[in-house]
């Protein structure tokens, strides 16, 4: 029965465990398998009619839901207005009590085979759309981000090849006007010869023709042999000549065109102007320009090379003519002086705060803990570097950013294409929200002893979108810590990693409930002997959704510390995050539309939105317009600013609404960064006008890491108002570390980051934790003391 499954399920995950993780797992008291499992058991045990107790509702819902049927939860209070929402129409209702002629009928059917006709090719012309709307983006996006990604390789190497050949021409002469690059005069002398080769045999063929001698006919004929070799062998060279000629053409052809479009980008491109400025890009863009010209005329190449090499030009002056510097006034949302870096390129999206560990010196316990954390992965540094990024001091000589690894994008896609984790054993219970009555997957990982060890930290972990306990990253910080005597217990978001979801609720970033009881219940596992502390780590959604968490729920957060990794503190500023939103979102919502929301809980979309809201839902390019089509109309948030307040720890402050006009300089000015007063919008305030609303309720340690050349989440979602105006805000618990480079949960370290994984990342988190645990204990002993 259900009961035996359950106990041999419990019996199951405690196998080979040492007694202190039995312990552990006896004081959580959760069920080792899904409820839903054995309520089906039951169901099936009893016949179908669960002993008379159940109704025909009762039994659609397991056997057409629950049992994988692929339709929906009972319908509260009808069937909603939804796709499939709407009275069925009877086809045998239709009048038939007055005679129709056959012409009328004839003209009928032709009519209705014509409306049938027209409707099916709106339908084939509606999914031919949908079909491009759910594959182009996502394939232009690879496409575009692996030529951003080279582009700083691609440019010098272009770069190398046109010199070559400029070389070439001005030490060998005579390539200045010819076609095939090479030597129009050596070419004409050699055609020469061959005539005259080609004359000689003749002319030996008419002596052997009127010659009686035979030693002398023979002679001839020898010589005849071998002047017919060396035309073949002239002609074998010409044409290998003439292949080659081709191939250099069409090398010059490459390097100009993708040299100069490599050397555009690193000139333009906001990623790489925030790491190295306009020189090094304005240096190769001008030299590949001269000598691309200069190719151009002394091959006489085509006129698309030509062509293109204008279309780039334009480009490039857009782009600089629009990031034109100009002055610009400081002075964050809330008063204050803003902490920025002088602004040179205000069309480029480019960060105005700088790098650097903020925190709030006045709360004793929070500098007691950054005196106690280790700069080695608080200093995030490029190789050749003295300083470092995120508090000052120099990194240990083998903590060293990757150095081929450039720009934002580099660090966050390579590390995800080479690096690996170890397994890890999880032993899997189910945490029951009281809220919805739903339950949400707890997977525990244990030291390699199989120890519990109720010194050390435990860890409760949030993965990322489309993630779950098997993300790489995840599994990686699991590995780690476990190898150091930690549990770690991942929350599996719901209806992630195929978790069964039984009612409406869905998994949406704005929840927190599902955390919060998590989170109750590893909080009464704690040893109280030994000062045991619970952790909370958030990567990318599991970061977002556990800042929201720690500003809300305030006083009763069951956290004694928190750190987010590369999640945003007020995601209102992610609507206008367009370089996101075109590179690096389309693969994302691709993948969250295909496994989750169709793959499945389709039924449950289609019912609960409109035709047309679910087929905006179906070709959605980016993330942003999935939640706006899809997860704002499903969970009946009023509009995505909506939604992204809601999911937001910062998400009730003062929030410039637009930032890319305001009236032509000064504050305010097109790309500033900085929001003008007229553009505030303080629909967000609190009562008592607070700029950074319900940060201020923070209780615990808490911090958020991001890089600022973070590509898929932007700096200005933790950083659109001063950092410190926002740490000194409230009791002083929040802290900013923000780091010049490292990406989107990347951070690689070394000539070879597949070898070092997510080190620094996940250390980085480890000693803001140990050095946490060291301060409250300190504390702890002091009070006692006392």
């Amino acid at each position: 029965d259900s009961n035996a499954i359950n106990n041999a399920a419990t019996i199951q995950i405690r196998s080979n465990l040492h007694p202190t993780a039995v312990e552990f797992l006896d004081s959580l008291n959760l069920p080792a398998v899904h409820p839903l499992c054995l309520d089906l058991l039951e169901f099936d045990r009893s016949g179908g009619d669960g002993g008379g107790d159940r109704n025909d509702e009762y039994e659609y819902e397991y056997h057409h839901v629950r049992l994988g049927g692929g339709g929906i939860p009972p319908l509260p209070g009808g069937a909603g207005a939804g796709i499939g929402a709407g009275t069925p129409v009877d086809g045998n209702s239709a009048d038939t009590g007055t005679p129709i002629g056959s012409s009328v009928v004839a003209n009928a059917a032709a009519a209705k085979v014509a409306i049938t006709t027209i409707a099916a090719a709106k339908e084939a012309a509606s999914d031919l759309i949908t079909f491009y709307s759910q594959v182009a983006p996502a394939l232009l996006a690879i496409t575009e981000l692996w030529i951003r990604l080279f582009a700083l390789l691609v440019a010098p190497l272009a770069l190398l090849y046109l010199f070559w050949d400029a070389v070439s021409c001005w030490r060998w002469w005579g390539c200045t006007s010819d076609d095939d690059g090479g030597g129009g005069g050596t070419k004409k002398k050699k055609k020469g010869n061959d005539n005259d080769g080609e004359g000689s045999s003749v002319g030996t063929r008419e002596e052997a023709m009127n010659t009686v001698d035979n030693g002398q006919n023979t002679n001839n004929n020898n010589h005849g042999i071998m002047n017919n070799h060396n035309k073949t062998k002239s002609v074998k060279t010409e044409a290998a000549r003439s292949s080659s000629s081709r191939l250099h053409r069409h090398l010059l052809t490459s390097s100009i065109i993708l040299g100069t479009a490599s050397a555009a980008i690193v000139l333009t491109d906001s990623l790489y102007v925030h790491e190295f400025g306009r020189l090094p890009g304005m240096v190769l863009y001008t030299l590949l320009l001269v000598l691309s010209i200069q190719s151009c005329q002394r091959h006489k190449l085509h006129w698309f090379v030509l062509m293109m090499l204008g279309v780039i030009k334009v480009v490039v002056v857009v782009c600089l003519v629009r990031s034109n510097p100009r002055s610009v006034g400081v002075g964050g949302v809330g008063g204050g002086s803003m902490t920025t870096l002088e602004d040179h390129h205000p069309g480029l999206d480019l960060p105005m705060v700088k790098e650097g560990l903020y925190y709030d010196g006045s709360n004793e316990f929070v500098a007691k803990i950054v005196k106690g954390w280790p700069e080695t992965y608080r200093v995030y540094t490029t190789f050749g570097s003295g300083g470092g990024s995120g508090g000052g001091g120099s990194a240990a000589n083998d903590v060293k950013a990757t150095p081929w690894l450039p720009t934002g994008d580099s660090k966050t896609g390579i590390p995800f294409l080479l690096n690996s984790a170890p397994d890890v054993t999880y032993r899997r219970v189910w945490a029951h929200n009281e809220e919805d009555d739903e339950h949400v997957a707890l997977d525990i990982a244990f030291p390699s002893d199989r120890y519990h060890n109720t010194d050390k930290p435990l860890y409760m972990i949030l993965h990322g979108l489309n993630g779950g306990s098997s993300e790489e990253y995840v599994r990686e910080f699991v590995w780690r810590r476990i190898n150091e005597g930690s549990t770690c217990v991942v929350m599996v978001a719901r209806g992630l990693m195929d978790t069964p979801v039984l009612g409406w609720n869905v998994f949406h970033g704005a929840r927190t409930s599902d955390v919060h009881v998590a989170s109750g219940l590893l909080r009464k596992t704690l040893s109280k002997d030994q000062n045991q502390m619970l952790a909370g780590v958030g990567f990318s959604m599991g970061a977002i959704v556990l800042a929201n968490y720690v500003a809300r729920s305030g006083t009763d957060c069951n956290l004694d510390a928190a750190m987010a990794v590369s999640g945003g503190l007020d995601m209102r500023e992610q609507i206008n995050f367009f370089r996101s939103q075109r590179l690096w979102q389309p693969m994302l919502a691709k993948e969250l539309r295909d496994t989750f929301i169709v793959g499945k809980f389709d039924a449950r979309y289609r019912h609960r939105l409109t035709e047309e809201d679910y087929l905006e839902l179906m070709r959605s390019a980016h993330i942003s317009e999935i939640d706006r089509h899809g997860v704002v109309t499903y969970n009946g948030f009023d509009d995505l600013m909506h939604y992204y307040s809601e999911m937001s720890a910062f998400g009730d402050h003062s929030i410039c609404i637009d930032r890319s006009g305001g009236g032509g300089g000064g504050d305010g000015g097109e790309g500033t960064g900085i929001c003008p007063a007229n553009l505030i919008d303080d629909k967000g305030d609190d009562d008592d006008g607070d700029p950074v609303g319900r940060l201020s309720n923070i209780a615990i340690p808490f911090v958020a890491l991001h890089a600022l050349d973070d590509p898929l989440v932007s700096y200005r979602t933790v950083a659109s108002v001063d950092p410190e105006v926002m740490v000194k805000t409230g009791s002083g618990n929040l802290i900013l570390l923000l780091t010049k480079s490292g990406g989107h949960v990347g951070w690689p370290l070394g000539l070879n980051p597949a070898a070092r994984g997510w080190e620094w990342m996940n250390n980085s988190v480890r000693d803001f934790i140990l050095a946490v645990d060291a301060a409250r204990k300190e504390q702890l002993l002091r009070e006692g003391v006392d």
